[in-house]
């Protein structure tokens, strides 16, 4: 974690008047880090979930799942990634209608409805050592 904040650091300190660029994302544990003004690269195969921590993104990146079934749905609202029908996708898993399951931040619980349609609670705030176990 102290990589993260001497990057941000650095770059803060060095360049006070331009900003910052960074080639790569930073690998922290299960997470990308990017700096809060950079444009995320986009998941053409995946979903990604962020939040912002001290002029940083935190990101978790997840594949999408291989479906089992011969006529998969597109993607929807709630995911990037096709699903089989009564199924749901999320974090690369892949969940039954009804099904209760941890949401990608380690800290709520979600639910699988028809249609891909996951419903999450707003229980609490994640942290770096949440999502990126």
């Amino acid at each position: 974690m102290s990589r993260i904040f001497s990057l941000s650091f650095v770059c803060y300190a060095v360049i006070l008047y331009t900003t910052c660029t960074v080639d790569a994302a930073v690998q922290f544990r299960n997470c990308k880090i990017y700096f809060s003004n950079e444009e995320l690269p986009e998941l053409e195969n995946g979903d990604r979930y962020c939040f912002e921590s001290k002029q940083v993104l935190i990101c978790r990146e997840s594949s999408c799942p291989q479906l089992s079934c011969d006529n998969p749905q597109p993607p929807s609202l709630f995911s990037n990634c096709a699903f089989c029908p009564g199924e749901c996708v999320h974090d690369g898993n892949v969940y039954s209608v009804g099904e209760r399951f941890t949401h990608m931040d380690g800290i709520n619980f979600c639910s699988c409805s028809a249609g891909n349609r996951i419903a999450c609670t707003r229980m609490g705030r994640t942290s770096e050592h949440f999502l990126c176990m």
